[in-house]
């Protein structure tokens, strides 16, 4: 949930935040190592112009800062009202004892708790780091991405050619925003099936085209589908790649949607039907 919940810019549950910022490693990007910003983080320092997470208000409040106790009787609350088992993440510092560790599991399964998860800060190397642990320099949210990379003392990682080709690749890219949404907008919706389920999507228009999808379904995921593929829309793609993209993402589950005028089609995934609806919409029925 947190890399799909990063990507989509969204929150990735009830649970505290782990931080206002932090570094994630991920190999399958273009970036090895790079800034996340919580998303409510991001908006409240764009809107008032806070250049330092340190400067930020106290009611941002991170995983770090709450008691490991006061976390697993937060889960065993929501526990209470959930058939299946759920695990919260407790996060330690660094200098978390066994002992401690211990206490963690104890109680959580004193107080009802089917799982429970710690991170021992430090403990996983390379995969998510909180900005207090991090010593390179911290980049603003007002400039363009940086890579945060390691190199010899006193070198330079941008003197070489090819990070002068990708800061000045980002740099162009920033400039690259979405529209914004206008206030009224017109569209329609259209119910899907799909393995998961029933689902329905809303495709709206404005006066330059198609603008956003909003995807209701029982599955969590397929708000961060609707509001991706809104994103690429609102930000002039050709509704043709985003139908494209979409549509290559399958699976071995299946479905058959059948649409007003006839047509059947087989669906695999809930990207495969917002595809559909979305190609229905701008191609008529008898997309496929």
């Amino acid at each position: 949930m947190g890399s799909g919940a990063a990507l989509a810019g969204v929150t990735s549950g009830i649970e505290p935040i782990f931080d206002r910022a932090y570094v994630r490693r991920s190999e399958s990007l273009s970036q090895e190592i790079f800034k996340v910003y919580h998303p409510l983080v991001r908006e409240y320092m764009a809107r008032f112009e806070v250049e330092r997470e340190e400067d930020l208000p106290p009611f941002f409040v991170t995983a770090h800062q709450i008691k490991p106790e006061m976390r697993v009787k937060m889960q065993a609350a929501i526990q209470k009202h959930i058939d299946h088992s759920i695990s919260s993440t407790v996060n330690l510092p660094r200098e978390s004892t066994a002992e401690e560790v211990e206490q963690v599991y104890f109680l959580a399964w004193k107080l009802g708790c089917k799982g429970i998860t710690v991170y021992r800060a430090g403990s996983r190397e390379n995969i998510l780091t909180a900005m207090s642990e991090v010593k390179e320099e911290k980049p603003s949210i007002h400039t363009a991405p940086r890579e945060i990379v390691s190199g010899s003392d006193g070198d330079d990682p941008m003197a070489s050619p090819a990070m002068h080709d990708r800061a000045a690749r980002a740099a162009q890219s920033a400039h690259t925003t979405p529209r914004p949404r206008p206030k009224v907008t017109s569209g329609r919706t259209e119910r899907v099936e799909t393995p998961r389920g029933r689902i329905y999507v809303v495709v709206n228009e404005d006066e330059w085209g198609v603008c956003e999808v909003f995807v209701h379904s029982l599955d969590v995921e397929a708000e961060g589908v609707g509001r991706l593929a809104s994103l690429a829309l609102r930000g002039r793609i050709d509704p043709r790649e985003v139908i494209e993209q979409l549509w290559r993402v399958q699976s071995k589950e299946v479905a058959f949607d059948r649409s007003s005028g006839g047509t059947v089609v087989r669906v695999t995934t809930i990207a495969q039907a917002v595809a559909l609806a979305l190609g229905r919409a701008l191609y008529g029925e008898d997309f496929r």
